[in-house]
């Protein structure tokens, strides 16, 4: 029993509840300091065509991020955004689906994204660039 006992809280020490997968083969990384966002396009972003992005949110700490995921995209080196608002749609543990992505022209990119808990808002970017 003993045994049983000490192998049960290895693994709740090892694995904890909550804890955020390590990056995946198709997804990037958008970071700041107590923020990790993991994102993955569904399909490859075309200039002008809407896109979907898989989200998942979490702290420095290794756990998921609690909160509303939102996204957004801008080009720093003209000014503006997209000319749509991307819809998130929050899934479970820390992840969210954005629909609605449109780039309407080619070039570098920044993408937004933020996690709302209570009053709190934390960001974190990725750059992107779009061919043509």
């Amino acid at each position: 029993m003993r045994v049983l006992v000490a192998s049960m809280v290895t693994c709740a020490l090892s694995a904890p509840l909550g804890a955020c997968p390590p990056m995946q083969e198709r997804e990037a990384l958008a970071q700041s300091n107590d923020l990790r966002i993991y994102y993955a396009f569904e399909a490859q972003p075309v200039v002008g065509q809407p896109f979907a992005v898989s989200v998942r949110a979490c702290n420095g700490d290794g756990t998921f991020a609690q909160g509303r995921i939102s996204a957004d995209a801008t080009m720093p080196a003209h000014g503006h955004g997209m000319n749509y608002a991307p819809r998130p749609v929050p899934l479970v543990n820390g992840t969210a689906r954005v629909e609605g992505m449109l780039m309407h022209m080619p070039g570098q990119w920044r993408f937004k994204f933020s996690v709302r808990h209570q009053d709190q808002v934390r960001h974190a970017e990725a750059d992107y660039a779009l061919s043509p």
